[in-house]
C-alpha cells in the first residue's frame, strides 16, 4: 500500500481491487483518502475505466464477503507480531 500517485500508474483494474488503501477509499471512504484518489483520478484521466471497474469489484466483493470478514485492526496487528518473531 502506497499514498503516492506514481505508485499506482500502471495498475490493473484486479491490481486497484486488492489494494487495500483503494479498497478503504471504496468501503470507507474518508477526507484523506477521498482527497488522494479524486486528486490521482485527475492526474490520470486515462485510468477513470479502471478504477470505476475496480470500484465496482470491491463493492461486489464487499457485498457478498464470500463467507469472510475482515481483520480487525487486533487481527492484523497479532499477525505482524508473529511474522516478526518468526523473521518473516
Amino acid at each position: 500500500m502506497s499514498n503516492h500517485p506514481a505508485y499506482y500508474q500502471n495498475y490493473t483494474e484486479e491490481q486497484f481491487a486488492a489494494d487495500e488503501y483503494f479498497q478503504q477509499w471504496v468501503l470507507q471512504p474518508d477526507n484523506d483518502n477521498d482527497h488522494f484518489w479524486e486528486s490521482y483520478l485527475l492526474l490520470h484521466p486515462g485510468q477513470q475505466e479502471t478504477i470505476a471497474k475496480a470500484r465496482t469489484l470491491v463493492t461486489a466483493l464487499a457485498v457478498n464477503n464470500y463467507g469472510f470478514s475482515p481483520l480487525t485492526a487486533g487481527e492484523k496487528a497479532a499477525i505482524k507480531e508473529d511474522h516478526a518473531k518468526c523473521g518473516w
